[in-house]
């Protein structure tokens, strides 16, 4: 994760189903419905950059159906796999403190997601 200016840290990864992104949903952010991921910013002090969880049948559905629009990059829309790693790197800048709440800061996390996609995807 060096490109992202992050050395070595743990990060958590759990892939799941609509069911239980939709109860952690619930418990975290009040918000009682399935969602494609969700992320959980750790402690760096600590080497931990945080959990993402990712729910497989929803970003499957997403990527089946196109719902997704014209947000992802290219290169995310390639196949499914791409799709699902771009949910991971969605995921990490916002343990990073990016974020989509306005144009400019979603401009920027794009921006971000577009340039890691493209370096990690090299080496599928």
């Amino acid at each position: 994760m060096n490109f992202l200016g992050v050395g070595d840290c743990e990060l958590s990864l759990l892939l799941t189903d609509n069911n239980e992104i939709r109860i952690l949903n619930k418990e975290f952010r009040k918000s009682d419905c399935p969602t494609d991921v969700l992320s959980f910013e750790g402690d760096m002090n600590l080497g931990v950059l945080g959990d993402i969880v990712i729910s497989v049948e929803r970003a499957r559905e997403d990527f089946v159906s196109g719902s997704y629009g014209e947000i992802i990059p290219e290169v995310a829309k390639k196949n499914f796999e791409s799709y699902l790693l771009w949910l991971v790197i969605h995921g990490i800048l916002h343990n990073l403190g990016f974020d989509h709440n306005d144009d400019v800061s979603e401009r920027k996390m794009r921006s971000k997601e577009r340039d890691c996609l493209e370096k990690v995807s090299q080496y599928l």
